[in-house]
């Protein structure tokens, strides 16, 4: 078998590390579907507000 480099293994470690980290929390939020979509519901109205606010004009 060809050697592999210390950095390709690295590599290769933080790559699956990443995935796993992703899987993980895509199960997460498909066993909280309630929850993940209200904090969503929330954040987009809270940007609506901020959006309006700089996007009116001073008058």
């Amino acid at each position: 078998m060809a050697k592999i480099s210390q950095t390709r293994k690295q590599k290769l470690a933080r790559v699956k590390k990443i995935k796993n980290f992703f899987s993980i929390s895509g199960k997460r939020l498909q066993n909280h579907p309630f929850k993940f979509s209200a904090n969503f519901q929330q954040n987009r109205a809270s940007f609506n507000v901020i959006q309006k606010a700089t996007t009116e004009p001073q008058g």
